[in-house]
């Protein structure tokens, strides 16, 4: 059995294309992904950046290239959003038992997050900030992470 090295690739993409409906998105895409570094994608609205996460979580399947993920890889994977039914009455902890069933874990991750003073708090009820810690905490859960996907949308206003 190989032992994965920090400079060893977590994912390697060689050469990946995807197109919808003939409209090529990401053309010729080679990166490697390393573990204990951080990757950023950059660029602005339909330049392929959603695309080429959901190609690597294996959501969806390049039209060529290869995607190579390293043996026994745990990915997390935080949206950008996420629709709660307003009329569900759960807890921020509860929503976190559903990837987790411990109580204890649960509230370490929330605690780790910087919101575990909102554990019982109804999911609903937090703010823009507060879920998305609360989804970080989620898919800090869900596995040991090699390799955290978080989308994250940034407006720019000018004045």
């Amino acid at each position: 059995m190989r032992t994965r090295t920090m400079d060893s690739p977590l994912i390697k993409l060689d050469k990946v294309s995807k197109s919808f409906f003939g409209r090529p998105v990401l053309q010729n895409i080679s990166m490697e992904l390393v573990q204990g570094e951080i990757t950023t994608l950059i660029g602005p609205n339909g330049a392929g950046k959603s695309t080429l996460v959901k190609l690597i979580l294996g959501l969806l399947s390049p039209d060529s290239g290869n995607i190579t993920p390293a043996a026994h890889l745990n990915i997390g994977y935080m949206p950008q959003k996420i629709h709660l039914d307003q009329s569900l009455p759960i807890s921020t902890c509860r929503f976190l038992q559903l990837a987790n069933r411990s109580h204890k874990e649960c509230h370490e991750a929330l605690a780790m997050v910087g919101i575990g003073h909102l554990a019982k708090s109804p999911i609903q009820q937090l703010s823009g900030g507060e879920l998305q810690r609360a989804l970080l905490a989620r898919a800090i859960l869900i596995n040991q992470l090699e390799i955290f996907l978080c989308l994250t949308q940034y407006q720019t206003y000018m004045l």
